[in-house]
């Protein structure tokens, strides 16, 4: 069932795209006066139709249909669609009108710039959509980033040698001030960025980038990860740690004292004492408080995190 509803969704797709790749030749061809035969999605391959409108039950509903001069209709081989336009040949192949004289109303008897749009309709038709879709789409369901504004930095070792550390935050690049965390890296080489002023400790500083460093800045992805506090949301049920006395909102700051203050931190710690027990320093509003837990043979203390919905 499921298979069958792929098909059906990618055949609606292709029509989509189809009525509305032909609908561009047609327009071009009424509009300089051409007459259009057909307008079929599908190939109606040896006559076969699944619907005309110059079929007898819809004549009988609709009487006029009989005297419209173009057929619209589906065939029923689902290869495509085509418009035939008088005077030229198209997916028809209809070679015995062009041993006629031509008519006015034919294509070949139109002007370069004419056939020339009627040609190109399709395309046109095709790429127009494609920016009214994609307009569409971001107004209704926009695209989401994460702000670099109240975010941290963490860096590596490449990112240390050029002045960041972990828990900067950058406010601005040159006169720019970057708005998407995720395009810092970005924005920081292919705008031949010099300095970069970050907030660090409380206060503001201007770090002078080393553009010797840039090509193995970009060949790098973690100079500027995203600094996560370890804050608690809960605690898994499944979790040793489960009763160890974790309140939602407590801060992890330390584990065996050694300074944790993001989730990077507490990993690298944590995969170093598998199986065992840590004493964490916590935070809870005015207090701090010394907390033992176990980790597992995962490194892992079985807290799940608000800002990210992590675990660790």
């Amino acid at each position: 069932m499921v298979v069958l509803m792929k098909i059906l969704q990618v055949i609606l797709a292709l029509s989509i795209l189809i009525i509305i790749h032909e609908f561009g030749h047609f327009l071009f061809a009424k509009l300089f006066g051409i007459r259009v035969e057909k307008f079929f999605l599908f190939f109606d391959v040896n006559g076969g139709k699944l619907f005309s409108t110059k079929g007898k039950w819809f004549t009988r509903i609709f009487p006029k249909a009989a005297t419209w001069q173009t057929e619209y209709g589906i065939g029923w081989l689902p290869l495509g669609g085509y418009c035939k336009i008088s005077g030229m040949i198209d997916e028809s192949m209809d070679m015995e009108s062009m041993k006629k004289e031509p008519e006015p109303w034919e294509f070949r008897t139109k002007p370069a710039w004419q056939r020339l749009l009627v040609m190109c309709g399709g395309v046109l038709f095709n790429f127009i959509f494609a920016i009214i879709a994609y307009i569409s789409i971001l107004s209704i369901w926009g695209s989401g980033y994460i702000e670099n504004e109240g975010n941290a930095i963490y860096t590596d070792e490449l990112g240390t040698e050029m002045g960041f550390r972990n828990g900067d935050r950058i406010l601005r690049m040159d006169d720019y001030i970057p708005e998407n965390f995720g395009m810092l890296q970005a924005d920081l080489a292919r705008r031949g960025i010099e300095k970069v002023t970050v907030l660090r400790d409380g206060d503001t500083l201007d770090i002078y980038i080393d553009r010797s460093l840039i090509g193995d800045f970009m060949n790098d992805p973690n100079v500027f990860d995203l600094a996560v506090p370890f804050v608690i949301d809960s605690v898994m049920k499944s979790s040793p740690n489960y009763d160890c006395g974790l309140a939602s909102g407590d801060r992890i700051t330390a584990l065996d004292s050694i300074s944790t203050p993001f989730v990077q931190d507490s990993r690298k710690y944590l995969a170093t004492v598998k199986g065992g027990t840590v004493m964490a320093t916590v935070i809870r509003g005015s207090d701090s408080l010394s907390i033992p837990m176990v980790v597992d043979t995962a490194g892992r203390l079985g807290t799940i995190r608000p800002e990210d919905s992590g675990s660790t």
